[in-house]
């Protein structure tokens, strides 16, 4: 009897320290902002991400992309079936900047929690693109804003755009 006892105890031990051990792996996501510009406009486009800040400039009718790069840690547990969850890169804001005529628009993250009229219609120029050769563990994907005159037109006049850029229009 106390062999039995003695057995579940240790059986029991075995299976706690198991579902109690995760497995670390080690991933990548790697995100390609993509800006086309068909307009003749000349436009900044800035995305701002939680793994930092980088900008676009476009001088019209033409296209250029950034790259951002979030490496992390993934725990998962020794055994059993579970869900891989992705940890892609999180975009905080974007800002669209309209030199030639000095307008202006914030958009919050495509995924945030409120969307507004303004916001879907940025959105809907946004294609989100997964790569083939992309895994679990060394995730790629895109994402290509098009700027066209639907853009332009939900873009407000910001004349504090004078000091932001003053590069450009001391000329």
């Amino acid at each position: 009897m106390n062999n039995k006892i003695i057995r579940l105890i240790f059986s029991l031990s075995v299976v706690f320290l198991l579902l109690s051990c995760y497995i670390e792996m080690d991933s990548t996501s790697k995100l390609t902002n993509i800006l086309v510009n068909n307009t003749d406009k000349k436009i900044v486009y800035v995305i701002e991400t939680e793994v930092g800040t980088n900008k676009i400039m476009s001088k019209g009718n033409d296209s250029d992309s950034v790259f951002f790069e979030h490496n992390y840690i993934m725990k998962l547990p020794p055994v059993g079936a579970y869900n891989i969850p992705d940890f892609r890169v999180e975009i905080l804001n974007e800002n669209i900047y309209n030199l030639t005529d000095t307008t202006c628009k914030q958009f919050k993250g495509m995924y945030s929690v409120y969307i507004n009229v303004t916001d879907s219609v940025f959105y809907k120029n946004i294609l989100v693109k997964t790569y083939p050769n992309s895994t679990v563990k060394d995730e790629k994907y895109s994402e290509k804003l098009i700027i066209d005159d639907t853009i332009l037109s939900i873009l407000t006049k910001d004349y504090s755009m004078l000091n932001k850029f003053p590069e450009y229009y001391k000329k």
